[in-house]
């Protein structure tokens, strides 16, 4: 596919995680904060590698950066996501106006 598009290797592995991310988010109805999108990437960034190990030749150092470049984004949309779920806002909590005598 770099041949046809142009993309590095690199940066074809680094879309493909982010449009697996998205995809299985979108179509399973989760949300970036939830296990399944990021496990996905993983499980296809890892299957892909077992592939190339089967297929083409296996090249420990080229294949890390291959799990990385897919994996990286991905995980850290995952964690910002689940920090902000976790975290209180910035603010503090929010103080509630006091009610109005009538």
């Amino acid at each position: 596919m770099g041949d046809y598009t142009g993309a590095t290797e690199d940066l074809l592995h680094v879309h493909f995680g982010l449009l697996i991310f998205v995809v299985i988010a979108i179509l399973f109805r989760r949300r970036m904060h939830s296990l399944w999108p990021v496990s996905m990437v993983w499980a296809f960034a890892l299957a892909n590698e077992a592939v190339d190990y089967f297929g083409v030749g296996y090249q420990v150092d080229l294949s890390a950066l291959d799990v990385v470049n897919t994996v990286l984004w991905p995980t850290v949309l995952f964690l910002v996501a689940r920090r902000r779920r976790i975290s209180p806002p910035l603010g503090g909590l929010e103080q509630v106006a006091p009610e109005r005598a009538v």
